[in-house]
C-alpha cells in the first residue's frame, strides 16, 4: 500500500530551535491530515484506532483491513505529551507516529536544513537567558525528487517575506543528471584495470578524449573507451 506525497496545503511549520542568530524551523502534519489521507487512500470503514497505556505512555495502533488476507495489519507507536495538554496531546501525538510507521507524511524527515536568520524575523527578542521568537510561518510550496523533498518555499506571516529552503526540484534533477553523467569510482577502477591490462598508458586514453584525469571522463567517453580497450588484445 502506498500513500501519496503531501501537498504544502497539508504541511504545518514552526520553530523549534531559537538564538541570538535565528531560528531553525520544523515540518511537521497534524492529525486531520493522517485521517484524511486515511480516509481518501482506503477508504473510512477501512481503518480504525485504537489507544492503550503502557509503562505510563499512551500507545495509538492505527489498523488498515487488507482485503488479500482478509485481516486488520495494525501500526503501533506511543506520543508524547503536548505543552497544552499532556493527555489529549499525547494521544493525538501517538496517533500521528502509528500513521509515519505507515509511511504517512514519512517525506517530512528529508527536508533540507530551515534556518532564519535574525535579519529576517520580526519579533526575536531574549528574556532572560533564552531567547524567543513569535513569527509564524507557512508553507506556500513543496517540491520533491523521488520521494525527497527538495526545495520548500515558506512564508513568514509577519513579515510577508517569502523564504526559500532547498533547491527547486528542475534544478536538483539537473544537478543529479549532470553528476550521473560523469563515472563513478567503480568505473574508474574497472577503465584503469582494463588499461593496465592491455598494455595501454592512462596518459594516451585522457588525450584521446581530451581530459586531464579520469575523474573529467563523462559516462559516454568512458564508455567510448572501454569498447575501444576491450577490442585490443591483452598484453601477456
Amino acid at each position: 500500500m502506498k500513500f501519496r506525497l503531501l501537498t504544502a496545503e497539508e504541511i504545518d511549520c514552526r520553530v523549534s530551535t531559537c538564538s541570538q542568530w535565528g531560528v531553525g524551523l520544523l515540518l511537521y502534519k497534524d492529525a486531520r491530515c493522517d485521517m484524511n489521507i486515511l480516509d481518501e487512500t482506503v477508504k473510512p470503514f477501512n481503518w480504525q484506532r485504537d489507544h492503550k497505556e503502557l509503562k505510563g505512555n499512551i500507545y495509538c495502533g492505527v489498523s488498515i483491513y487488507d482485503e488479500e488476507l482478509e485481516r486488520w495489519v495494525t501500526k503501533w507507536d506511543c506520543g508524547k505529551e503536548s505543552y497544552t495538554e499532556s493527555e489529549k496531546g499525547e494521544a493525538s501525538d501517538s496517533f500521528k507516529r502509528a500513521c509515519f510507521n505507515w509511511g504517512i507524511g514519512r517525506e517530512l524527515y528529508t527536508a533540507p536544513n530551515m534556518f532564519v536568520f535574525a535579519k529576517d524575523l520580526k519579533t526575536l527578542e531574549q528574556q532572560g537567558n533564552k531567547w524567543t521568537c513569535k513569527d509564524s510561518f507557512k508553507v506556500t510550496k513543496i517540491e520533491y525528487v523521488d520521494n525527497k523533498i527538495v526545495y520548500v518555499e515558506v512564508q513568514n506571516l509577519k513579515t510577508k517575506a517569502f523564504l526559500e529552503f532547498g533547491e527547486p526540484a528542475t534544478e536538483a534533477k539537473k544537478t543529479e543528471d549532470i553528476a550521473k553523467s560523469f563515472i563513478d569510482e567503480p568505473k574508474k577502477k574497472v577503465l584503469l584495470a582494463t588499461a593496465k591490462k592491455k598494455g595501454v598508458e592512462l596518459v594516451k586514453v585522457l588525450e584521446r578524449y581530451k581530459v586531464n584525469s579520469v575523474d573529467e571522463m563523462t559516462v559516454e567517453a568512458w564508455t567510448k573507451a572501454m569498447n575501444a580497450l576491450n577490442k585490443m588484445n591483452d598484453t601477456e
